[in-house]
């Protein structure tokens, strides 16, 4: 596996829909470093009848199964309305509450109601990763200050991105670093389709941004961040065969 080779421990993938949920949850079965989220992406929570929850939940009592998501907001594509995907979130978000699964959100042009959703009551025990973060320097405090780590991508690397000024702005127990494959590919990488082999050129603008002088602390800490954030990760990890 390049992942591997690259020097990646342990890879996360995400189901946008119940049939790429359950491809994520066999892909583990497969491969002892590679661990699934289950969820129903907002560009895909189309019409406007019920979602067949129950399939979703029994995905996630499988031991790999160590997120809900991805879940969230998307106000850039028109493919299903703002009121329909604020439902469905709401709804995820009551499962990985009641499942104890922390969540990776995405948003796109949709902070603000994101993070209105993520403060209500009733949610106030979610935690997780937002995702290839995307908003403000203002934004991203709030969001920490609500208990979710940053997820900083690709665009870190891009010259006109926000991501390195806000990736400045926290610490690093903040942060963590991802990719967000098939998108958003880092510089030099950028136009070809993103994979976790390249998440060390991801690391190391990351690293720049924060003016960081000593890259294996901050790998340690990115890595201690994620296995704080996701507890079904770090009881699977410790207990599987050595790759």
């Amino acid at each position: 596996m390049r992942a591997r080779a690259a020097g990646v421990a342990a890879l996360l993938t995400l189901g946008t829909d119940l049939e790429s949920s359950r491809r994520a949850v066999a892909l583990t079965e497969s491969q002892d470093n590679v661990f699934a989220a289950v969820g129903l992406h907002p560009n895909e929570a189309k019409g406007d009848g019920a979602v067949d929850w129950r399939s979703y939940a029994e995905l996630a009592e499988h031991p790999k199964v160590i997120a809900w998501g991805e879940i969230g907001l998307d106000y850039h594509w028109d493919t299903t309305t703002p009121e329909r995907q604020k439902r469905v979130f709401r709804e995820q978000l009551a499962f990985a509450r009641d499942l104890g699964l922390p969540i990776s959100v995405h948003i796109r042009k949709a902070h603000e109601d994101t993070l209105a959703i993520l403060s209500e009551p009733a949610f106030k025990n979610v935690t997780g990763i937002l995702h290839c973060w995307s908003g403000s320097v203002d934004e991203a405090r709030r969001a920490v200050d609500l208990g979710y780590l940053i997820g900083i991508g690709g665009p870190v690397t891009y010259k006109n991105s926000n991501t390195p000024e806000v990736a400045a702005s926290l610490t690093w127990d903040n942060l963590v670093v991802e990719t967000d494959a098939p998108y958003l590919a880092p510089v030099p990488l950028r136009g070809r389709r993103n994979e976790p082999a390249y998440l060390d050129h991801t690391f190391r603008a990351l690293v720049t941004a924060r003016n960081d002088l000593d890259p294996e602390n901050a790998a340690r800490r990115l890595w201690a961040n994620f296995r704080r954030v996701f507890p079904r990760f770090e009881r699977s990890y410790e207990t599987a065969p050595a790759g």
